[in-house]
Formats: structure tokens, C-alpha cells, sequence
């Protein structure tokens, strides 16, 4: 998996690193998780789980998305 690979809603684990790109329409490239801010745990059923809540805003910002992924469904504030 490369990282600009991965689709809206997406996640995927690169090495050790974990990538998320949020559901938002307007982010067009994942993010890498920062394990000093959040924690990752994984499920058997291969969904994911991170911890604390997730905020992401473009560069431009022109859009801005926060919420959590649990068992691998994204819920915004």
C-alpha cells in the first residue's frame, strides 16, 4: 500500500507507521498518526481504533474535519 493510495475513509499501516485520509471530500491525501498524540489498536477483524480524537485541516485551510475512528467507522463532531 502507498500512502497516496489510500481512499477517502481509508487507513492503512506503512512499516510502523500508521496513515488515515478522513472522510472529507476535500482532503485529498492521508495524514500519518503522530504516536505522541494518538494510539492505534488494532481488531481482529482488521478494523482500527484510535485514540484520542482525530482533527485534520488542509494547508489552505478550506476544510477542516474532527471526529473519532472507531472499529474503523469515522463519526465527526
Amino acid at each position: 500500500m502507498l500512502v497516496h493510495e489510500i481512499e477517502r475513509g481509508g487507513y492503512a499501516r506503512v512499516g510502523t507507521a500508521w496513515f488515515l485520509r478522513p472522510p472529507s471530500w476535500r482532503i485529498r491525501q492521508a495524514v500519518m498518526i503522530d504516536p505522541a498524540i494518538h494510539s492505534v489498536e488494532e481488531h481482529e477483524d482488521g478494523t482500527i481504533t484510535v485514540t484520542p480524537s482525530i482533527s485534520y485541516s488542509t494547508p489552505d485551510r478550506d476544510d477542516y474535519w474532527q471526529g473519532w475512528l472507531t472499529h474503523g467507522v469515522w463519526i465527526s463532531c
